[in-house]
C-alpha cells in the first residue's frame, strides 16, 4: 500500500494536517468478498461473523510545528504517522521541489 501525506501551515504539535490516503489494491471487479485473498486484511472483511481489522486515520506528530534558521544552518524536524493502514511519510517544500529521501531526522 501507498500512502502521501502534505503537511501545510502546520499550527501546534500534534494532529492530523493536511490530507493523508491510501491507495489500496484495484482491479476487484467481479469477485466476491468471499472468494478474494486478502480477506480479513486491513480494511477488507474477514471470514463469515468477524469484521475483520479496523481501519484507523492517520494521526500525525510533527516537531517541531515551526523552526526559522538562517542561510547554511540546518533545520530538523521529526514526523511520526500511526494508522491502519500504515501510512508513509513523503517530504517536499513549499516551492515544489523535493528533498532528499532518507532515514531518521529530515
Amino acid at each position: 500500500m501507498k500512502g502521501d501525506l502534505g503537511i501545510p501551515g502546520v499550527r501546534g504539535e500534534k494532529g492530523m494536517m493536511g490530507t493523508a490516503g491510501e491507495q489500496g489494491k484495484q482491479g476487484i471487479k467481479g469477485r466476491s468478498w468471499d472468494s478474494w485473498s486478502d480477506a480479513g486484511a486491513p480494511g477488507h472483511p474477514g471470514p463469515k461473523g468477524e469484521p475483520g481489522e479496523s481501519i484507523s486515520a492517520p494521526e500525525v506528530i510533527v516537531s517541531p510545528a515551526s523552526l526559522t534558521v538562517t542561510q547554511n544552518q540546518t533545520a530538523t524536524f521529526y514526523c511520526s504517522v500511526d494508522g491502519n493502514p500504515k501510512p508513509t511519510v513523503s517530504w517536499g517544500k513549499i516551492n515544489g521541489t523535493g528533498l532528499e529521501n532518507m532515514e531518521g531526522p529530515r
